[in-house]
């Protein structure tokens, strides 16, 4: 359950630079247990940070 939980909240953040993301990528983001601890504003900018350091959106992108 929690491993679901982990991957709808990674999925919905993601989504959320959908049409902003670079095309022709795989994306692969693999979920820590802390995850399940972590407020929605420190997953956003983790994604974020994550996309960014990828360069598959820009800095000034933020959701």
């Amino acid at each position: 359950m929690q491993r679901n939980r982990c991957k709808r909240l990674l999925r919905a953040r993601v989504n959320r630079y959908s049409d902003q993301l670079e095309q022709g990528f795989d994306i692969l983001v693999i979920a820590r247990k802390r995850l399940l601890d972590a407020t929605p504003t420190e997953i956003d900018q983790a994604v974020h940070g994550l996309l960014v350091k990828a360069g598959l959106i820009s800095k000034e992108n933020h959701g």
